[in-house]
């Protein structure tokens, strides 16, 4: 528990807040529709001095930055050279005119809606706006009147005049054909005799600054209603001036008001500086108070200008504005968050109940009511309000109340009152959906009472739908959707069926559901699903899913008026007819809308109630929609990548090319800003509507070659335009032509090629064969010498391998016969002995073995032999033979004896080689020379 310790020094303070918080909440009000664009919308400055509209309905604003221009779908901002200030504008048909500091003339607008400015100052007498600024711009059908505060010129056309004034004026109005102008210190003046002459009550206002005039009929009889800056309203006729008397008249009288007009209902509209806008009617009457504390952004009003049928364009120090003056709407907006979240409204007789995430408001007065009061008792969440016999159901957090009039009683203490369905027509029992389940109220003696909770169920229900007798849809937070069975007595839950994904639906979170049609309607999020009976499954919805713009909460009031409620918007529709064709009409309603289950609902009297994001709105439909019979037409095509406009006339047609396919097209709809829904094919691609989530625009990506018809219906009214997508040039009838030209001349130039490749390829061909025929001659050339020189090897092998045997032999008998002569056996003589010693070595150093082997060798190892000389040109002739021995893989036993030495002598010649060739000593020498490239 909070626990709040004050002072005596505080209280003031504590009597301030609470006087500020009855004062905006005895000021708080309905208003008409209301909407706001900011600086950030139309990103230009904050001022916007001076307001016109041409009869197409675009809007042009004198804004601080420029010519800022809206044509109810995006906003443009051209500038003066220079980048002059604008201070006023003014629209004669297409032509824009515009004064500003020494600056006059007029912007002319292309197709493309770009404009052109054109300088008057040319025209302008010498000297004659010097270090003025043209504040108000005005004609008479004749001339178009530029003004300062000081100066008066007129332009017909052709020359620009100036005409003289009695002094420093106000703003010249035409009233009845009748110019008027006052005049600051001597009063109001009127045009006759080519001249302002002072009129019989000039002097009355010669110590008052007028600020506005207008034509007014009171009591039968026309008068001039004429606003003064700090003292208040006049009311003038050709006798006497008398102060206006309406209801307000001592507050208004300082609230600085700087505009005023007439409304086509017959009311006063009038600007201030400082407190916003006042909607009088004739009598006197306040009907409206529009300010800050109910949706204006801001308090200080710089200019008006009407919207015939429709509204008026409010221009503010900070931003636009456009007040609806469609009667059967009406907005509260509570901008300051005082009274919170709107989550439920009921009416009854002239009272108004307002649900709020602070507690239940109530205000007394009748459609237009101006106080709002906190009902005592009611602080907290308010979940549901509804209107039943005499008596306000309250759902509420806290538990259950019963409004009477203005008195509060509460009737259950169970939390989460969130809504309620009825057991009987009598509706005097009921069955409510809270925090923990279900609970059953009846009525005796014309009080609501709580009988029980039902058991068997202590889940939150946020939506309750009857489905039979004792059966009941519930969804709550977490708890996805559900079938409750409960016993006849409604004493407990008897059986929960869950409805999960495998029933068709793909969130299991918390789907919203409606009844509509006799039938449980259900949006997962995703797509829109129809309970079928007959499968006991969630299927497709064919009535509500369309091909796009799925993503809507549908609230349905009852089986003629439901409504979808996308982001940012809702649409709104009304079954008019049946049979034998159903006709709808609908709605487009541009506010945020509170999204849950109670934020569309239908009140007593015909009043449909929405909570909107900062409050609510009601519409009155036992008002006639207020719509425009004029068919939907197309005024402008802008070409995607050329940037080209296209100025579009009824039954016009487009046509683009095939590299511009992208086109955005802008049609008009009367019904600004409650457009109708309006959706669009194009045929004969697509046959299926496509809503379209833009009012106004149209945006057709990739339209294939071909004539295409795009449709826009309205409530069953179609128009259309033609659509025609050029081929690209190298289609077109003389491309192809060209093309077949080119084709056959191809074809002759592929033949020709051809069959110069055919030749070229058989020289090719015969070319191959003859070079392979060589080579192959050569193949078989070096196989044979191959075999020859494997042939010559063996040869060459086998013989050495027989010297090696002979020397060995020899060696042999040579080392017998020197043992014998050592031992002395022997008897052969001395002279014997040398002769067969001399034939022996003889035989071991056969230089015609050697040559043998060298010629043989060299023959076949000529490549080898010659290498190594040339590699290594130190080694002698025995290096070369001992290299020729290791390639034939000879051991050096096997050497040796070729050079008649010891293995000992022989290592000593390797050795030796080794060195010549600088080779290591692990190197393996037959290894080597056998893989040595030669």
């Amino acid at each position: 528990m909070f626990q709040i310790k004050t002072s005596v020094r505080i209280y003031p303070c504590i009597c301030l807040v609470a006087f500020l918080l009855l004062s905006w909440l005895s000021n708080a009000q309905h208003s008409p529709a209301l909407f706001n664009y900011s600086e950030k919308d139309y990103r230009a400055g904050h001022q916007n001095w001076s307001l016109t509209c041409t009869e197409d309905g675009t809007l042009y604003s004198a804004n601080s930055d420029g010519l800022l221009v809206f044509d109810g779908q995006k906003w443009d901002l051209f500038t003066l050279p220079n980048k002059k200030n604008i201070r006023s504008v003014y629209a004669v048909s297409d032509t824009i005119y515009c004064g500003g500091f020494q600056e006059m003339g007029y912007w002319i607008k292309d197709q493309c809606d770009d404009y052109s400015y054109h300088s008057l100052m040319h025209m302008v007498p010498d000297g004659a706006i010097n270090n003025e600024e043209i504040w108000h711009i005005i004609s008479d059908g004749h001339f178009i009147y530029f003004q300062s505060f000081a100066v008066l010129l007129a332009y017909d056309g052709k020359k620009v005049e100036t005409i003289p004034v009695p002094g420093n004026i106000m703003f010249m109005q035409i009233i009845d054909g009748e110019k008027w102008l006052p005049v600051i210190d001597k009063g109001l003046f009127i045009w006759q005799d080519n001249q302002f002459k002072p009129t019989v009550h000039s002097a009355f206002f010669s110590d008052k600054i007028i600020t506005g005039m207008v034509s007014l009929d009171l009591d039968n009889t026309k008068v001039k209603l004429i606003s003064t800056q700090n003292d208040g309203f006049y009311v003038m006729d050709k006798k006497s001036v008398s102060p206006w008397k309406h209801s307000i008249r001592e507050e208004m009288r300082h609230d600085q008001i700087n505009k005023l007009i007439k409304l086509p209902s017959g009311d006063i509209l009038a600007g201030s500086i400082r407190t916003g806008l006042y909607v009088v009617s004739p009598s006197g009457r306040l009907k409206f108070r529009i300010n800050t504390k109910n949706g204006l952004q801001n308090n200080s009003v710089l200019a008006f200008w009407p919207d015939p049928g429709k509204g008026v364009w409010v221009g503010l120090d900070k931003g636009i504005s456009f007040l609806s003056l469609r009667e059967e709407w009406a907005l509260f907006s509570d901008n300051t968050g005082i009274m919170g979240t709107v989550y439920a409204l009921a009416h009854y007789g002239n009272k108004w109940y307002v649900g709020t995430n602070q507690g239940v408001y109530l205000h007394q007065k009748d459609y237009y009511p101006e106080g709002f009061r906190l009902m005592d008792g009611t602080q907290g969440q308010v979940w549901h309000l509804q209107t039943i016999g005499e008596d306000v159901w309250c759902g509420h957090n806290d538990g259950t109340f019963i409004i009477k009039d203005t008195e509060v009683e509460k009737i259950s203490d169970i939390t989460g009152g969130w809504c309620i369905e009825y057991l009987n027509n009598t509706m005097d029992t009921l069955l409510q959906g809270n925090y923990t389940g279900l609970a059953l109220f009846i009525k005796n003696n014309n009080q609501w009472r709580l009988v029980h909770r039902l058991s068997g169920y202590g889940m939150s229900v946020k939506k309750l739908i009857r489905h039979s007798s004792y059966q009941f849809w519930v969804t709550g937070p977490h708890t996805g959707l559900k079938l409750l069975t409960v016993d006849s007595a409604f004493q407990r839950v008897t059986h929960v069926k869950n409805y999960s994904t495998v029933s068709g639906y793909t969130n299991n979170y918390i789907p919203d559901i409606q009844n509509w049609k006799g039938q449980l309607r259900v949006f997962d999020g995703e797509n829109h699903l129809v309970y079928d009976k007959n499968k006991d499954q969630l299927v497709h919805d064919e009535e509500l899913n369309t091909p796009h713009y799925n993503d809507f909460f549908f609230r349905a009031l009852n089986d003629t008026i439901f409504s979808k409620v996308y982001t940012y918007h809702s649409v709104m529709y009304f079954v008019r007819n049946t049979h034998p064709v159903i006709t709808v009409d609908s709605i487009y309603i541009p506010l945020r809308l509170n999204k849950d289950y109670h934020n569309f609902s239908l009140l007593d009297e015909g009043i449909i109630a929405m909570c909107t994001f900062d409050g609510y709105a009601l519409f009155d439909k036992s008002h006639k929609l207020e719509k425009s019979n004029e068919t939907l037409y197309f005024y402008k095509a802008v070409i995607s990548g050329k940037n080209e406009c296209l100025k579009l006339m009824n039954n016009s047609s487009v046509e683009v090319d095939y590299h511009s396919r992208d086109v955005t097209l802008y049609y008009r709809d009367k019904n600004f800003p409650f457009w109708s829904d309006v959706s669009y094919r194009v045929l004969p691609a697509g046959t299926e509507w496509t809503h379209i989530e833009k009012p106004g625009i149209i945006r057709l990506v990739n339209l294939p070659v071909g004539e295409h018809r795009l449709e826009i219906s309205r409530e069953g009214e179609i128009s259309g335009l033609r659509l025609v997508v050029r081929p690209p040039w190298y289609f077109s009838w003389w491309s192809i032509s060209i093309y077949v030209c080119l084709l056959v001349w191809m074809i002759f130039l592929i033949k020709q090629y051809i069959q110069k490749q055919i030749q070229n390829q058989n020289k090719i061909i015969s070319q191959k064969n003859h070079q392979l025929m060589k080579e192959k001659m050569v193949q078989w050339e070096n196989e044979r010498l191959l075999q020859e020189n494997l042939s010559k090897n063996k040869e060459l092998a086998n013989t050495t391998r027989q010297l090696i045997r002979k020397n060995e032999t020899l060696l042999e008998i040579k080392n017998e016969l020197i043992d014998i002569r050592k031992k002395g056996e022997s008897t052969l003589t001395a002279k014997d002995f040398q002769l067969m010693l001399k034939q022996i070595n003889e035989n071991l150093s056969m230089k015609e073995d050697e040559n043998l082997f060298h010629t043989s060798f060299e023959e076949i190892h000529h490549e080898f032999i010659q290498k190594l000389k040339s590699e290594y040109p130190e080694l002698s002739k025995d290096d070369i033979l001992l290299a020729s021995y290791l390639r034939m893989n000879l051991t050096s036993k096997e050497i040796a004896p070729l050079f008649n030495i010891s293995l000992r002598g022989l290592e000593n010649k390797r050795y030796r080689l080794r060195k010549k060739m600088n080779l290591p000593g692990h190197l393996n020498l037959n290894t080597y020379f056998m893989n040595y490239d030669g």
